[in-house]
């Protein structure tokens, strides 16, 4: 790979994270402070991303794969994700059905580019195995540098406002028409097998392992949500000092720990170094429910590297080491339409609800908050 391609695609994998990162991370902040959301209304927005994630692996198989060049559908979703964003960011007070709509139209554009994103990239690259870590790494980079932007109030930006969703609506059509200069990407001769991303994994369900193995990543993923959800609006509860800035400590340590996994595995196996991850999640939301002082919930956010590269990085190897050759694809796509799609949908509604069983006279109490995924993780961890 040359150095002119490793370029354009890293920039795209910059562009791509960076939209994303920069309204998910505020947005529930902006919703249940100034819009005037209760906790219910945020997780039906959140949940959007869920509903989407669940769509599109079929979408991309039935249209894209088969009809259009890659490049070409990336650079048309973004453009018109620009635009429902920008429609976002003009959600008025108490606007929950209009927020909602827009929302889950934006997600069903944004959500299959990052299947799209990986797939252009594999396919112009000679040896992906080693040259795509290097390449999704920078998807990381540009989830970090637009949380210092927002989160520090660069160029006047202020994190509980509409300017996030803004920011995010002008990344976007800077991605759409970059997206057009990338490698020119045929589809498939052979397009995707849209049900086999359900039918072709059930059979290894029969394998005891690998069935608690399923559900224990979907009862993580619930519990997942909360983070994603609420890790802002607590921050700002407490009073921490520039969050979204401050959430980034948890993608730095993960882009710390990345390159050790391999070791961890080998020296622990994948089921120990899946169960540290596990714990890390259960250790950092007890340390949230402690609830009073900034600098003690801060201890919690470096255990995220942890969580995602001990958990996460390590299911999908186990899953390619687990799955017969002519499935590996589709098991990985069940695996992410069980956590992301599912798992996300159920914790995203069950976190917004807690939020507000916890909540008195407009005052959240965290520690209850807190305390329900971190009991959660507990009985998935011990199943495991």
């Amino acid at each position: 790979m040359n150095f002119g391609l490793r370029l354009k695609l890293s920039i795209m994998m910059v562009l791509q994270y960076a939209v994303w990162g920069a309204w998910a991370v505020p947005l529930a902040s902006y919703m249940s402070g100034p819009l005037g959301f209760d906790g219910a209304s945020v997780g039906w927005v959140y949940s959007t991303t869920a509903i989407a994630a669940i769509i599109s692996p079929f979408f991309i198989g039935m249209v894209a794969d088969r009809y259009f060049s890659t490049e070409r559908c990336l650079g048309v979703f973004h453009l018109i994700g620009a635009l429902f964003l920008y429609l976002a960011s003009k959600t008025g007070s108490g606007e929950v059905t209009y927020l909602f709509s827009i929302m889950l139209l934006y997600s069903l554009c944004y959500m299959p580019t990052i299947a799209l994103t990986n797939s252009l990239s594999f396919r112009n690259m000679s040896k992906p195995d080693q040259q795509f870590p290097g390449v999704r790494v920078f998807g990381t980079i540009g989830w970090i540098l637009i949380g210092w932007v927002i989160g520090f109030k660069l160029f006047g930006l202020e994190e509980i406002s509409a300017q996030p969703l803004l920011m995010a609506s002008g990344l976007s059509v800077a991605l759409g028409i970059f997206c057009f200069f990338l490698p020119h990407t045929p589809p498939m001769e052979t397009a995707s097998d849209v049900l086999g991303i359900l039918t072709k994994p059930l059979g290894m369900l029969k394998d005891r392992a690998f069935a608690i193995f399923v559900v224990v990543s979907f009862l993580i993923s619930i519990v997942l949500a909360f983070y994603y959800q609420l890790a802002n609006p607590f921050l700002h509860a407490i009073e921490a000092p520039n969050p979204q800035a401050l959430q980034t400590i948890g993608q730095l340590m993960e882009m710390i720990l990345l390159p050790f996994l391999p070791w961890f595995i080998y020296r622990l196996g994948i089921r120990w170094t899946i169960m540290i991850g596990m714990v890390a999640w259960c250790i950092r939301y007890l340390i949230f429910s402690t609830g009073s002082v900034w600098p003690v919930a801060l201890i919690g956010l470096p255990l995220h590297g942890v969580c995602f590269d001990f958990f996460f990085v390590t299911s999908q190897i186990y899953v390619d080491e687990e799955s017969p050759d002519d499935i590996r694809a589709s098991a990985q796509g069940f695996l992410a339409l069980v956590t992301l799609g599912l798992g996300m949908f159920i914790g995203n509604l069950l976190a917004g609800s807690t939020v507000d069983s916890a909540t008195v006279d407009g005052v959240i109490n965290w520690t209850k908050v807190w305390l329900v995924p971190s009991g959660e993780r507990f009985f998935p961890s011990s199943c495991f």
